[in-house]
């Protein structure tokens, strides 16, 4: 599957210790091709404030925008572009970490998912009742 040894490639398989992990991290890469549901790595790695390359469809579900909050790259020459992009400009990686961080900070919190819960349930209740 993976080539073993890829110079600056590290694949850690599991990981315990999540917060060092992301400490020890510059960029987070999600090149998922298919698939459904939410990506959790995604709203994981935003919230340490890490900026993220992935395809649309590895973004897919999450309101981060192309080129404010995330990287969006559906091809390997514009992916592997961005992720060198990222890993050579400090100031933009800094940037596009601490964008995705706010938004997700915000929009993602505890509160604010209750909140979209309780909305949600509300407008059913209503909807059946009409």
């Amino acid at each position: 599957m993976y080539k073993k040894n890829v110079p600056g490639v590290e694949f850690v398989g599991f990981v315990e210790n999540l917060t060092e992990l992301y400490e020890n991290t510059r960029v987070v890469c999600v090149p998922v091709l298919s698939g459904s549901g939410t990506r959790i790595k995604i709203l994981e790695a935003a919230s340490y404030g890490k900026p993220i390359v992935a395809t649309e469809v590895g973004a897919e579900g999450i309101d981060l925008k192309d080129n404010e909050q995330i990287l969006i790259r559906n091809y390997p020459e514009p992916f592997a572009s961005a992720c060198i992009e990222l890993l050579t400009e400090k100031n933009r990686c800094e940037e596009i970490g601490q964008s995705a961080r706010s938004l997700i900070s915000r929009k993602y919190n505890r509160n604010a998912v209750i909140t979209k819960i309780k909305d949600l349930i509300s407008d059913e209740l209503l909807y059946a009742k009409s």
